[in-house]
């Protein structure tokens, strides 16, 4: 019975089963929120069919598909195994260490990788690093700048319409001024 649940079959008809159900509920809700004729029937359709998800999900064991066959493709080869690669056994942990690792020197070497390409690798993602912290300082700056000259646009603004209100008072003063000399 347990194999069942293994099979692309039921996998398949498990997640068809749960989007199928999510989609009625979500419809049935949308219904009820419109006020709609038939949502009480899809509502009650798609909680049901919820249920029966919840419940399937509850018997059903937890799934443990791991895909290494991604990360080492020789897996899925007639002879089963990596070309170059040991595979580990009891007591032979020291051997396979031993071929990665010349798998690794000799591909590094084919590549023609030594240590001052890495030393270099490693000084030019650190000068990257400076460079974002660098550009992150130049942003707060813009972002401080445009403040300023919002602020300092504001300030004008003020400054012109107390202007406009000083003159209007001069010539208010001017007119009394006339007026009582007169």
């Amino acid at each position: 019975m347990a194999s069942i649940f293994k099979t692309q079959g039921f996998k398949y008809a498990k997640n068809l089963l749960f989007g199928v159900g999510a989609s009625v509920v979500i419809i049935g809700a949308w219904g009820k929120l419109t006020h709609q004729p038939w949502a009480n029937f899809a509502l009650t359709l798609g909680l049901m069919t919820e249920a029966v998800i919840f419940a399937v999900s509850g018997i059903i064991p937890p799934e443990s598909d791991y895909y290494w066959e991604k990360l080492y493709p020789g897996l899925n080869s007639p002879e089963g195994g990596i070309q170059g690669v040991v595979p580990q056994t009891v007591g032979g942990a020291k051997a396979a260490s031993n071929s990665a690792t010349a798998a690794l020197d000799k591909m590094l070497e084919e590549a023609k990788i030594d240590q001052a390409t890495i030393n270099k690798l490693g000084n030019n993602l650190k000068a990257l690093s400076d460079n974002v912290a660098s550009m992150t300082n130049v942003a707060n700056a813009q972002i401080a700048t445009d403040l300023f000259a919002a602020q300092a646009k504001e300030a004008t603004d003020s400054m012109n319409a107390l202007s406009k209100n000083l003159d209007n008072l001069n010539k208010v003063y001017g007119n009394m001024l006339n007026a009582m000399r007169s």
